[in-house]
């Protein structure tokens, strides 16, 4: 690769980036608190202070939330609702008049012909002799 820097700008910035990673990672050793535990286990200092909020409330005094509100209708809504509803209605009637007047014949298909059978006496012929074994 064809890079617009001169190397040894290049080593500098990566020699600084080094820097920072290992910095990094040394303070994050540094800072870091003891072994973490699971939840239920009891830690080896003991129990922390508990907290005390002031502002805290019981469920039950917590004023009940208000109702949802209604949905307002939607009027082009209903009526292509009940248009469609109307259209089934009708489709349906009018099957079952077609049901009444011609009432449906099974139709049975004739059997497939043997189509493999055909095909693989045109590929291999029959030898006109016996085979010797």
């Amino acid at each position: 690769m064809n890079w617009s820097m001169p190397p040894r700008v290049l080593q500098i910035v990566a020699v600084l980036i080094g820097i920072c990673a290992v910095g990094g990672f040394a303070a994050g050793l540094r800072t870091a608190v003891g072994r973490g535990g699971l939840p239920g286990e009891v830690s080896p200092g003991g129990a922390g202070a508990a907290l005390v909020a002031t502002d805290a409330r019981p469920v039950e005094v917590l004023p009940p939330l208000p109702p949802p509100p209604e949905p307002i209708p939607d009027p082009v809504a209903e009526a292509k609702a009940k248009a469609e509803a109307d259209a089934a209605k009708l489709a349906l009637a009018q099957a079952r008049a077609a049901e009444r007047i011609n009432p449906p014949r099974l139709v049975v298909p004739p059997p497939p012909a043997d189509k493999v059978g055909d095909l693989l006496d045109a590929v291999t012929p029959q030898p006109a002799e016996d085979p010797p074994f």
